[in-house]
């Protein structure tokens, strides 16, 4: 089945419920929790990024995060806020740090760039201020949220004018920082889109003869497993593409894309973290040549995206988000229909 919407509104449609599957969830929440000290030993963590592993002799603190968020509204210079609370639904306050990770929308950055972050406890896990590719900013909450609490914070954004009158969705996840004692018990809240709104009118779109959308197959997720998402790439303009073209896409929560060793050649990760609570962000060239589909290109240009979900993570709807952009000798006469939410069903 083909999904072609340009913004999909993020569901639930699938929930942990049950004393079996919440024992499942506990029995799973501790194996991340023994992996992610495991990481944070084996892969070299720097120390501004660690969070004080426990000792053999701490207890694990049974904890029950969750991530609401309110629409981001750009006011007519394109600059605005966006409320983002992290919330303990658990029996017991937090005993670590909370890593709330924030992902922004295509055509949106961040109010602030990596060298004058505004605030201590945040920090960019990854920047990158093209329009096209998304960054990552880390806020840590520190311990102490107490059972039934909730922390708010309000991040600034800046949009590129030159972005679509509708602009993509961006995503904020809380979980328990690596190294902590806290162990999340029920993890299918923990993350959430925020939907994004402009009040500004965007530019006159160009004349252009190149129009580039993308489509994708849905496809079922089982764990650990790589599976390809096909994916299509097609040219609603009336001439060529002269160009090679970009097609970024941030992978879903609890979910990677293949090995970077064994992705094609015109697929390379922009970024990578081993903690699956962070996105992984993955770029593929398109060659030149994508026909309009008045010439006959009705099959578009193809490639097959695989995704890896990690164990310990939710099952069900998980949202995912790519856009695809022309290359530096085309240009696009319509950007809103080159974003679109993804829906990834892990089973």
């Amino acid at each position: 089945m083909n999904a072609e919407a340009d913004g999909v509104t993020r569901r639930r449609v699938t929930q942990m419920a049950g004393i079996g599957i919440a024992a499942m969830g506990l029995a799973a929440a501790g194996a991340r929790a023994a992996g992610a000290k495991e990481s944070v030993s084996a892969d070299g963590v720097q120390p501004g990024e660690k969070t004080g592993a426990p000792s053999a002799a701490r207890a694990v603190n049974l904890v029950n995060l969750g991530v609401t968020t309110e629409t981001l509204t750009f006011n007519p210079n394109n600059t605005g806020s966006c409320k983002v609370t992290v919330r303990n639904f658990g029996q017991n306050a937090t005993q670590g740090i909370v890593s709330l990770k924030v992902i922004t929308p295509y055509y949106v950055n961040f109010g602030f760039a990596d060298t004058n972050v505004p605030n201590p406890n945040w920090s960019f896990l990854y920047y990158d201020p093209r329009p096209h590719v998304p960054s990552i900013l880390e806020i840590k909450i520190p311990p102490g949220l107490a059972a039934g609490g909730a922390v708010a914070v309000d991040v600034p954004f800046v949009m590129d004018p030159a972005g679509p009158i509708i602009p993509a969705s961006g995503r904020a996840t809380a979980t328990p920082a690596v190294g902590s004692p806290d162990v999340d018990t029920d993890i299918v809240r923990n993350t959430q889109q925020f939907g994004v709104v402009r009040q500004s009118s965007p530019p006159t779109p160009p004349a252009a003869r190149v129009n580039l959308h993308f489509t994708y197959s849905n496809v079922a997720l089982p764990l650990g497993r790589a599976t390809d998402m096909p994916v299509r790439f097609w040219n609603r303009g009336s001439a060529r593409t002269t160009s090679p073209a970009t097609f970024v896409m941030y992978s879903p929560f609890y979910t990677n894309f293949g090995p970077a060793r064994s992705l094609p050649r015109n697929m390379r990760k922009l970024y990578t973290n081993p903690d699956p609570s962070v996105p992984e962000i993955l770029e593929v060239t398109i060659p030149a040549g994508i026909l309009p589909r008045t010439l006959g290109g009705i099959l578009g240009v193809g490639a097959n995206i695989p995704l890896v979900p990690v164990a310990g993570g939710p099952k069900g709807i998980e949202m995912a988000s790519g856009i695809i952009l022309p290359g530096p000798s085309d240009t696009d006469s319509d950007l809103t229909i080159n974003i679109q939410q993804i829906v990834c069903l892990l089973v």
